[in-house]
């Protein structure tokens, strides 16, 4: 709905934004963790997670959460990380490389993770 929409761009609160700060980034974001919980809380099936996709012996990408049989890289992308015109950019072209490839791509910002994760939720189910 609209006013599912209108929460996402709200400014993230003190707390929210000292939180994304805290994480090192070898460890899983506050983003991702709400998002694998509510996938585990769910009836779906697991997903893969932070898999690792590979051309002619070179890393392309690392989806978040993959589920390979339904080829669906899904990718929590939290503002800190792509904000700038080179992320912007570099996730276009994932996302084409993707979709060479077969697979089909999600992507939640984190403010719509943070304020309304089963918007994501019934976006993930769709696929199954």
């Amino acid at each position: 709905t609209v006013d599912d929409f209108k929460s996402i761009n709200k400014p993230f609160t003190k707390n929210e934004f000292t939180e994304l700060m805290s994480f090192a980034e070898s460890e899983e974001s506050p983003i991702e963790k709400i998002l694998r919980e509510a996938i585990e809380k769910s009836d779906l099936p697991r997903p893969e997670i932070q898999y690792s996709m590979v051309e002619n012996e070179r890393l392309i990408t690392k989806p978040d959460f993959a589920y390979i049989d339904k080829k669906l890289a899904i990718y929590a992308d939290g503002y800190l990380y792509h904000k700038s015109k080179e992320s912007f950019e570099r996730d276009r072209n994932i996302d084409r490389w993707l979709q060479r490839n077969g697979w089909k791509t999600l992507r939640f910002p984190g403010g719509l993770i943070y304020r309304n994760v089963q918007i994501c939720m019934a976006d993930i189910k769709s696929f199954f």
